[in-house]
């Protein structure tokens, strides 16, 4: 699946690959490589599964297509430290 075009520079707003990623497992989503080495990821909750290619710096239109479709609060995305912890993660 394609990501709908960008509208603007995608300046503000564009958050890390890593950080998205982080979140979306915080939030019961499970992320993995569709291949190894393929930059294509599998998004996977419940019967919701989604196969999608990811930039290294993520934006805006993405993240609120990620928010609407796994029902995540947008600024876990921009504040990740604010995201659920993983089961058996503990506060430092």
């Amino acid at each position: 699946m394609s990501w709908p075009k960008s509208v603007g520079s995608g300046i503000d707003g564009v958050v890390g690959l890593s950080e998205v990623v982080e979140v979306l497992r915080r939030h019961g989503v499970a992320v993995y490589p569709q291949e190894p080495g393929s930059s294509e990821l599998v998004l996977k909750k419940g019967d919701l599964m989604e196969v999608h290619e990811f930039p290294p710096s993520v934006n805006r239109r993405i993240l609120h297509y990620l928010k609407r479709k796994f029902d995540i609060p947008i600024h876990h995305f921009f504040h990740p430290h604010e995201a659920p912890l993983l089961p058996g993660e503990k506060v430092q």
